[in-house]
């Protein structure tokens, strides 16, 4: 049957993965043998140094060295490139961004790489610049009869604010809060979220992408909830204003508040894979989704400095009563550190960067380049694809061009792909 025949397939997947694997470890451990020179390392900010340094002493003891700035290393680990730093990530073996991944992270160029998506739904999302914009566009939408509700994001901005809930009633008031040119994006409402003891609540789980576009999950995660109850019939705005302990889940917005939860620790296939206690069938649909995200931003990675580069993503997902996923936001990284500092939250992030100097960094000091071994916590999502990539110093640039052409594509009047259709208001 076709469904015996699909189960089949992921299990020769599965072998195969399993078997590259096992011949990188063995083809690690004879290079290992041979190399006798510690690599070099440089870590730069305080809660990434305190992440990582500790974990690659223990973990490979006398393998590694710190060098200063200025040098060449290995191994570099930097959250905003800077650049003095610039020659060193350069020259990096392995490093924690990929040449043109902004488009990830910023939410305009998230809206519009969506548009690339296809077999996932996604939430209709519309770039606007400046105040005058998104209220010409609320004007148009609501004047329409639309009645639905819209979170417009300041394209640039995580953690608190640069957030708000908007409806017919408020729009106008929360364009006194959005600066002249400021580049935003409007996302519709979730709609009839999946709850939390009551409550909205968002997954944050961590993703590697690889420099030749392999997809990994780690397997636990978190849950960051609202701190109020959610009820549908009463999330409408008072006075204008919607409720943000009602309708907000950011984790660092929300611990300074009364009702807190604080970080809720998740395994995602024992809760929502296909045996999972909750919403079964739920993590294929994030892995689908994440398989998607890539494929679509394959072309604009194309050109890497080295097939060790990566990128770590803290990726934002909502569930709704029916068991869909929704794609909200990525962060490229996401923060080292934890919202509460409780022992499982600690436990976690420091679980997520010891796994990826271990599946990621070392593998690539080596030149193995391998899927993480099949007891790790990463979840294999999507195969790694070597015919996309191009390793050049000198064409990097291109990723870039490339993605200036399809935004300019996007834009109203354009041939390029449109925002997803209109869900029912």
């Amino acid at each position: 049957s076709t469904q015996s025949t699909g189960k089949n397939l992921q299990t020769m997947d599965r072998i195969a993965v399993a078997a590259m694997a096992l011949i990188a470890v063995l083809r690690f451990q004879r290079r290992k043998a041979k190399k006798r020179t510690p690599f070099t390392y440089k870590v730069y900010g305080t809660t990434s140094q305190m992440r990582i340094i500790p974990q690659l002493r223990q973990l490979f003891p006398g393998w590694w060295t710190e060098v200063a700035e200025d040098q060449a290393a290995d191994f570099v680990w930097q959250n905003a490139p800077s650049r003095s730093s610039r020659a060193s990530r350069h020259q990096a073996v392995a490093y924690n961004h990929l040449h043109g991944a902004k488009i990830l992270e910023d939410k305009v160029d998230m809206s519009l790489l969506q548009r690339r998506m296809s077999g996932v739904p996604m939430l209709e999302a519309w770039p606007v610049t400046g105040a005058k914009q998104f209220v010409d566009w609320c004007k148009q939408r609501y004047g329409n009869g639309c009645t639905r509700r819209w979170v417009l994001k300041d394209a640039g901005s995580n953690g608190v604010g640069g957030i708000w809930v908007v409806g017919p009633s408020n729009y106008e008031k929360v364009a006194g809060e959005v600066g002249k040119d400021a580049r935003c994006v409007l996302q519709a409402y979730v709609p009839d979220p999946l709850l939390w003891q009551g409550r909205k609540f968002h997954i944050r789980l961590y993703m590697v992408l690889t420099a030749d576009s392999g997809v990994y999950i780690f397997r636990r995660a978190f849950l960051h909830a609202a701190n109020r109850q959610y009820n549908p019939g009463s999330t409408e705005p008072v006075g204008g204003v919607f409720d943000e302990q009602v309708h907000i889940t950011n984790c660092c917005a929300n611990k300074g508040h009364d009702g807190f939860a604080g970080e809720i620790l998740v395994d995602l296939e024992e809760e929502y894979g296909e045996e999972g206690r909750h919403s079964k069938g739920v993590y294929g649909r994030i892995k689908k989704l994440l398989a998607a995200m890539s494929e679509a931003a394959g072309p604009y990675l194309a050109f890497q400095r080295s097939r060790g580069h990566f990128e770590l993503i803290g990726v934002d997902l909502m569930v709704s009563n029916d068991g869909r996923v929704w794609h909200l936001e990525n962060n490229c990284p996401p923060g080292a550190e934890t919202a509460t500092g409780l022992e499982h939250a600690e436990g976690l992030h420091n679980a997520v960067y010891r796994g990826i100097l271990e599946s990621f960094v070392m593998p690539a000091m080596y030149g193995t380049f391998a899927p993480p071994v099949d007891q790790s916590e990463w979840d294999f999502v999507a195969a790694p694809c070597a015919d996309q990539l191009q390793v050049n110093q000198d064409m990097v640039g291109l990723n870039l061009l490339k993605w200036k052409a399809f935004e300019k594509s996007c834009r109203p009047g354009k041939s390029g792909p449109q925002a997803p259709q209109p869900m029912d208001d």
